[in-house]
């Protein structure tokens, strides 16, 4: 049935907001249902005339897809996303990291996750060393020279606020954990 553009805008963000909002209460089922509907009311030109909206239906769909344990369905959407050159690295980081946990979780697959993060890392702007062994040195240099803050220079430090920080910092973290598993010391380091 066709209605009106006006009418059309407002089912759209009501579709992104209880979409959003079934997230938040692990109703994923639900949410798949309103981020569905909402992308079948996005234009045809979606990526250029409702890029924010449509980046978030398609990542909520991405994550949604990840919790239920879909792996096909999830790369639907997964794919649309890392495929839009307009969109930034750091506008996929989402994606990506639904991703990198599909292979570290579901398909225990650690290796392949521990190279996907530091794939990202560095589309975002980390500098890793390409060479095993000069990797596992500087590694062990960094241990050795590394310096510890005391808890009053931690609590002094100011919240991070940068984005792409923050995420790298999240992928990270994740990466840790992934080396760990598949015995990559100097990567863990």
């Amino acid at each position: 049935e066709e209605c009106s553009e006006e009418d059309r805008a407002t089912l759209l963000s009501l579709c992104l907001k209880a979409a959003k909002k079934s997230t938040e209460l692990t109703s994923f089922d639900s949410c798949v249902i309103y981020a569905e509907r909402g992308i079948t009311l996005l234009p045809v030109e979606k990526w250029t005339q409702e890029r924010e909206v449509s980046l978030e239906l398609y990542s909520l769909l991405t994550e949604a897809y990840l919790s239920l344990v879909n792996a096909e369905k999830m790369k639907v959407y997964a794919d649309e996303v890392l495929h839009q050159s307009s969109l930034s690295e750091l506008e996929k980081v989402r994606v990506h990291i639904c991703i990198i946990s599909l292979n570290a979780g579901v398909m225990n697959k650690a290796r392949e996750a521990l190279d996907m993060s530091i794939d990202v890392l560095r589309k975002l702007g980390c500098k890793f060393p390409k060479n095993k062994l000069l990797q596992a040195r500087l590694a062990v240099s960094s241990v050795l020279g590394a310096k510890l803050p005391s808890e009053k220079d931690i609590a002094a430090l100011s919240p991070m606020e940068d984005e792409t920080r923050k995420a790298c910092m999240e992928i990270m973290v994740n990466a840790a954990t992934f080396s760990h598993h598949c015995n990559n010391i100097p990567a863990f380091i």
